[in-house]
């Protein structure tokens, strides 16, 4: 029976991931004549995770994106970086569509990437170098892999940011990576991943040494990698390389550290990282439980009177490496607004524990309700690189204490309380003088 139980509980636990995860639909659109099997790691790694994976060239008309604006795939991967045209379905406009949907991007160029997607990314204001420009870098470059132009660079991934990459993943190995790279804007749904070492710089691998001035992009600013976030959670990765996903580097031998033995490359754990956040499987925020309700008797209501104290709770958990966690967080805020807000609080972790689940953290605010009576908006909108946005709104009415609920004794009114009793006892005094005249 007890073992029945805990079958039944995970099914239910399994039903419920399942439910919040995005579809298994893979289009992988690709250039005429590109080898696919030279990233056949990459495509049985997606099988392994239950990905539904179909190729097309990007000249194919078929299959379609969307059948009467419904999706018919939930991600696409874009192999196509030389491709000048493309059908109706794949240009920008209907690929700003496709994402608007809520569909997930997967943009893997290279060096010969044509003007037309140099178009699309810099609708996301990512700018990418010129054709032919590759990343260099004359100090850390494979010298297994190198051809002597030191474009294969061997990247240490300790500075990736969360929860785009795993913490395992920055520990391990350094990445192989030769491939174009781009110049990153200050969009604010915008993150580079992986960024070109300090002493390296894009140019022309023609053999012959960069110039001294007028390089577009050089240093730690030079991208390699970087996402984008829409507002309805849509995700979008640009990668300036091909080879990243190739079977030879996945498997290639790197050295961490001058003598040291050779282990694997890093980019199969990278690719997989990468491509967990791109097609939602990381980095994800889950509302459990809103809560609000009065301090002195623990009563939820849509109205509250002015001057109450009054709690405000939310329960969040957070999805990385395939399972829900306890979201830990310090940078939580409650807006109480009406049109602007009159409160803005700090929501911090509360000690309590959730009732809606044992995988959420739960934050909460005190405060006292303003000297203003409307309508008034719990609001939490939080927004955070790499996690999924939390836009949180609850409703409630503020109203003045009736007739029969203010104070019958004020302490401040003393004075006046003073002051009309002695007139009383004058008043008195004087009549009862006048009377015995």
């Amino acid at each position: 029976m007890l073992l029945a139980r805990l079958a039944f509980a995970a099914v239910l636990a399994a039903l419920a991931v399942a439910d919040y995860l995005p579809s298994s639909r893979i289009l992988v659109v690709s250039d005429d004549g590109l080898e696919l099997s030279r990233y056949a790691l990459f495509w049985s790694s997606l099988r392994e995770r239950g990905y539904d994976i179909a190729f097309k060239s990007s000249k194919d008309a078929q299959p379609p994106l969307r059948d009467h604006d419904t999706l018919v795939f939930d991600h696409l991967i874009l192999f196509a970086p030389s491709s000048k045209s493309f059908p109706p379905e794949l240009s920008p406009q209907s690929l700003y569509s496709y994402v608007k949907q809520g569909a997930n991007l997967l943009v893997v160029l290279s060096p010969d990437l044509s003007e037309f997607w140099r178009d699309f990314a810099r609708e996301f204001d990512i700018d990418f170098d010129d054709r032919g420009h590759l990343a260099i870098d004359h100090f850390t470059y494979s010298p297994e892999l190198d051809d002597g132009s030191h474009t294969t660079l061997l990247i240490p991934l300790a500075d990736a940011p969360t929860p785009f990459i795993s913490p395992a993943t920055r520990a391990g190995p350094p990445l192989l990576y030769r491939g174009t790279a781009h110049a990153v804007g200050r969009l604010p749904l915008l993150t580079n991943i992986l960024h070109a070492p300090s002493t390296a710089y894009s140019y022309e691998a023609n053999g012959e040494d960069a110039p001294t001035e007028d390089l577009y992009l050089s240093g730690s600013t030079t991208g390699l990698v970087s996402a984008l976030q829409a507002k309805n959670n849509a995700r979008i990765s640009f990668v300036g390389s091909l080879d990243l996903f190739s079977d030879a580097f996945a498997s290639a031998p790197v050295s961490t550290s001058a003598g040291s033995a050779s282990v694997r490359s890093g980019n199969t754990a990278f690719i997989a990282d990468l491509t967990r956040w791109t097609f939602g499987e990381s980095g994800l925020l889950r509302v459990e439980e809103i809560r609000h309700a009065r301090t002195s008797d623990g009563a939820t209501a849509d109205l509250y009177r002015v001057g109450d104290e009054l709690v405000y709770d939310i329960d969040v958990s957070a999805l990385q490496d395939g399972s829900w966690h306890p979201y830990l967080a310090d940078d939580l805020q409650l807006e109480f607004t009406m049109l602007d807000p009159h409160l803005r609080l700090p929501l911090t972790t509360s000690s309590a524990e959730p009732t809606s689940s044992t995988t959420a953290s739960r934050f909460s605010a005190r405060f006292h309700a303003p000297d203003r009576h409307g309508v008034f908006t719990f609001k939490v909108d939080y927004r955070r690189a790499g996690w999924s946005f939390i836009d949180e709104k609850t409703v409630v009415s503020i109203t003045p204490p009736r007739h029969d609920q203010y104070e019958r004794f004020i302490t401040g009114a003393l004075p006046y309380y003073g002051g009309a009793a002695s007139v009383s006892v004058a008043t008195i005094g004087f009549v009862v003088l006048w009377l015995l005249q």
